[in-house]
């Protein structure tokens, strides 16, 4: 099976929560086999399989390796939250969101976690207006109301 296969296989597998150790296996000969294929989008599958394993603290590694490889990547920073807000370390979790919404000041979802943070965080005022302003981003998406 040719590289890319492999990569598209195993990211179908994560997407899905399915099969997460032989996509991790995928991964691994595409890491050492396709040195052509990004490795910052291999880093984010790796950091996916883990998050979906609830292992948050070996997802951030991953996620880390993958923003070395792409350091302006949003998307990396929103995952990296995500797996802080898991563990309840609301700080970190709002560093990272405001570090993508640096990137991105139209990114919905850093503007919507990092509102949910806030609050979880006993930032209520702050949450709020965050929460409101990614309604006005979006909103046609109900489940902000």
């Amino acid at each position: 099976m040719h590289g890319m296969a492999r990569y598209r296989l195993a990211e179908l597998w994560i997407k899905n929560g399915e099969k997460l150790d032989e996509a991790k296996r995928l991964l691994d000969v595409v890491v050492l086999s396709e040195p052509e294929l990004n490795k910052g989008q291999i880093q984010l599958l790796l950091g996916d399989r883990e998050y979906c394993g609830k292992k948050y603290n070996e997802a951030l590694e991953h996620y880390a390796a993958a923003s070395e490889v792409n350091p302006y990547s949003v998307e990396v920073m929103i995952k990296m939250g995500l797996c802080y807000e898991k563990m309840r370390e609301f700080d970190d979790a709002i560093r990272c969101f405001k570090k993508g919404l640096r990137r991105d000041k139209t990114s919905f979802l850093a503007t919507y976690r990092l509102g949910v943070v806030y609050i979880r965080n006993n930032q209520k005022d702050k949450g709020l207006a965050k929460l409101q302003e990614a309604y006005t981003m979006n909103p046609d998406d109900l489940s902000l109301l």
